[in-house]
């Protein structure tokens, strides 16, 4: 048989089809989410995210007031929640488009995984380990005294509930030893707190800061009693990541932007202004020492937005011990993530 060889003229078409498909894959993956309009003008995406209030969406904040969102072609609206069930539910109406929530509520609402099909909720960033204090009221500050006391919750099995059975377990509090009060999200448990209706309960920080200036007293912290935890995520509907895959990487480059920007420690005095402007009520000494704690402790806001997996097999497993017989066939929460979005939006130094 014959030896084929291309001749000069073919082997230059095939290097020149070669580069456009290169040339139009970069583009592809450069390329932000402007839409354009009938005269040719471009026009940004409108996005709707859902999210708890609270000092961990600082990156999103500054993603507004920097104008981030516009320079990758979206147009992001945040819109707060009071709990996770009318997040979620927010997100499944389609009332939100993607939401900034705990992992275990994608896990929650995105139900056990049983093949072949995947769960309808996924997470396609990381933000925070959960940044979880258990906080008392005065009265109530060790593990010793929760005996008999009543526990504020989100919900008794979304949310960081679990993480909250887990962490009294370890200390030989078992589930029937105190009483599970429903009140709501971060920002309603911290005022219930505040109130005397609950006698402790798990914050976020900052809330824990200003509660204990409050004189609460900060008991301990899920990470440094149960490991890695992976708290704060981006997530959407499965289906809805597919087919908005740009809006979501989009997404993604201008929350890294923003954590760029507000990592830096040269813009800590601009960063402090934009935190009072959107925690309402707040001093300039508690901006300063949610900075400590959110932006320079290496505890607090995830520097790249990177999921921690071996933080989502701990959310995972707190799940499958607390969450019932439902939930006894959960396996891994590699189902409840996708890496394409973080890997399309990040330089490659990552």
């Amino acid at each position: 048989m014959s030896k084929v060889t291309p001749n000069a003229s073919g082997t230059r078409m095939i290097a020149l089809a070669a580069r456009a498909l290169v040339a139009a894959l970069c583009g592809f993956l450069a390329v932000d989410s402007h839409a354009q309009a009938a005269d040719g003008r471009r026009v940004a995406t409108p996005v709707s995210v859902g999210v708890f209030p609270g000092g961990f969406n600082w990156p999103l904040w500054v993603v507004k007031d920097r104008h981030l969102d516009a320079n990758t072609g979206l147009d992001i609206r945040i819109s707060g929640i009071r709990n996770s069930e009318e997040q979620m539910t927010g997100l499944e109406t389609g009332r939100f488009d993607l939401v900034m929530t705990g992992f275990d509520n994608v896990v929650a609402y995105g139900g056990v995984h049983r093949k072949p099909a995947l769960p309808t909720v996924v997470a396609f960033m990381g933000g925070d380990n959960g940044l979880l204090t258990l906080v008392g009221r005065p009265g109530f500050s060790s593990f010793e005294v929760l005996k008999g006391a009543r526990l504020g919750v989100d919900s008794e099995r979304t949310g960081y509930a679990f993480a909250l059975y887990g962490l009294l377990e370890k200390h030989g509090i078992d589930r029937t030893s105190y009483s599970v009060v429903r009140a709501g999200g971060v920002k309603q448990r911290f005022e219930a707190l505040q109130a005397g209706s609950i006698d402790a309960t798990l914050l976020v920080s900052p809330f824990d800061v200003v509660a204990s200036e409050g004189g609460a007293q900060r008991i301990a912290s899920v990470s440094s009693e149960l490991g890695a935890y992976q708290g704060y995520v981006g997530a959407t509907r499965r289906q809805w990541a597919i087919s908005n895959r740009q809006t979501v990487v989009s997404y993604i480059r201008s929350y890294r932007r923003a954590l760029n920007w507000l990592f830096d420690p040269r813009n800590k005095d601009a960063a402090l202004q934009i935190y009072l402007r959107n925690m309402e009520g707040s001093t300039l000494a508690q901006a300063r020492q949610a900075y400590d704690v959110l932006v320079s402790s290496p505890e607090g806001i995830e520097p790249r937005a990177r999921f921690s997996l071996r933080g989502a097999e701990q959310v995972v497993r707190l799940r499958r011990q607390y969450g019932g017989p439902t939930w006894s066939a959960l396996t891994t929460a590699r189902v409840y993530y996708d890496p394409t979005f973080y890997r399309l939006s990040a330089p490659s130094s990552d």
